[in-house]
């Protein structure tokens, strides 16, 4: 659920949120892009329901009717979402709950509810997400579980072999003063490569697969990710990555560990740490490129099914 069921005191205030939602549609257009019959995070919301459907599980998304909400109920994002399933737990109407991970940075921004014993699960993405959310919150432990966001290995796929393949893509997200990606298209320019430059938030999916499908190889700058989506679609899209490397992050005043590509493997890619490094980190690319499988690793580990799969071993289901 990313959404309460519509009775008891959400049976107006649901109707009337959506209502809204659809009026301001009409003056303030949404782009196409942004469109969808998902909510909350929509990476997490259309993967989980996705992946589910594509094992076999029954699988009820935002119930209209508390009698078509099932024994085990699993609440993503949506803080009214979480407080009815709460109840709804606290009076056996449901057998197992799951929560998370879209509902706040720090488990201590809303202990009451993320901590709730009804909560038989916390799902974080990753396992650096899940040292800071039990070193925050104590009473998480032993309960906090880490499901990655699982990727559409249909829609994100390769159009071509990579040999075949023109561009090297610069993807920034964030800047960190080790290195400046400026320096590294000039140096990638400067020996021949031909380079593409996305920048996150200013592209549609559609935009990215594109550029994904005439990439060899992605070059990522960010300072922190509790998992990567981006790296995750341009790997099922068969391209490695070279990951600028961030190992602390100072974020709201809280100084902690963190990862700029918690699913980096041998397979998918490589970190680099500053210029001169990554020149290193570049020729190995060159010179053992067939020995990354992309691809394969995320249909092995991160595809929606497999997500899925992890998610109700949890659920136990």
């Amino acid at each position: 659920m990313t959404a309460p069921v519509p009775r008891g005191r959400y049976f107006f205030k649901e109707p009337l949120k959506q209502l809204a939602k659809k009026i301001r549609g009409v003056f303030i257009p949404r782009p196409a892009f942004l469109k969808s019959k998902y909510g909350g995070n929509f990476q997490r919301t259309r993967s989980t329901v996705e992946g589910l459907q594509k094992i076999g599980v029954n699988v009820n998304y935002n119930p209209i009717r508390k009698n078509e909400v099932g024994e085990v109920l699993y609440v993503p994002s949506c803080f009214d979402a979480l407080r009815q399933a709460i109840q709804m737990k606290r009076s056996g109407f449901i057998r197992r709950l799951l929560a998370g991970p879209n509902l706040v940075e720090f488990p201590t921004d809303s202990r009451e509810l993320i901590a709730a014993a009804e909560i038989d699960v916390y799902i974080v993405p990753d396992h650096t997400s899940q040292y800071l959310y039990i070193q925050d919150c104590p009473e998480l432990n032993g309960r906090c579980r880490t499901v990655p966001t699982g990727v559409d290995t249909d829609y994100w796929q390769p159009a071509m072999a990579r040999g075949e393949r023109p561009n090297i893509v610069i993807y920034i997200k964030q800047f960190l003063e080790s290195v400046n990606p400026d320096e590294i298209i000039s140096w990638l320019m400067g020996v021949g490569y031909r380079v593409e430059i996305l920048r996150y938030g200013s592209y549609t999916h559609g935009q990215f697969l594109q550029a994904l499908q005439q990439a060899k190889l992605m070059v990522g700058f960010t300072r922190s990710e509790s998992q990567g989506v981006a790296w995750s679609e341009a790997w099922s899209a068969d391209v490695p990555t070279l990951i600028v490397r961030n190992e602390i992050v100072t974020h709201r005043h809280k100084t902690y560990r963190c990862s700029t590509a918690p699913y980096l493997s041998d397979q998918t890619g490589m970190f680099f740490n500053d210029l001169q490094d990554f020149k290193l980190v570049f020729k190995n690319w060159e010179m053992n490129q067939d020995k990354f499988n992309p691809r394969q690793w995320v249909l092995d580990n991160l595809s929606d099914e497999k997500c899925a799969e992890k998610l109700c071993k949890l659920a136990e289901i």
